[in-house]
């Protein structure tokens, strides 16, 4: 599953300083870094090995692993409380926190 996803998703992961802030949130919610936040690690770890494993970016640094980390840590600190009181569920409650 992780790889299939990396497959698909890893040129966002490259881009990510340049995602627009809906895109980022899907990203997320595919990832599902609510629940599976270390999925979503293992997926940044994968797109910077990818990055790094091109001839002459082996030491360059990859910036958008720490902002795809701080995106999933404030994700993970939106209150969704309030949202599933009102009755909110699965791509429901996906939609409302968008």
């Amino acid at each position: 599953e992780l790889a299939l996803l990396v497959g698909q998703y890893h040129t966002h992961g490259h881009r990510a300083l340049e995602l627009k802030p809906s895109t980022l949130l899907d990203l997320l919610q595919t990832f599902d870094v609510y629940r599976r936040p270390q999925r979503f690690e293992e997926f940044i770890v994968a797109c910077e090995m990818d990055a790094r494993g091109r001839k002459g970016f082996e030491n360059r640094s990859y910036p958008q692993a720490e902002y795809l980390r701080g995106a999933a840590e404030a994700a993970r600190h939106v209150a969704v409380q309030p949202l599933l009181d009102k009755g909110y569920q699965g791509q429901e409650l996906g939609e409302a926190l968008k």
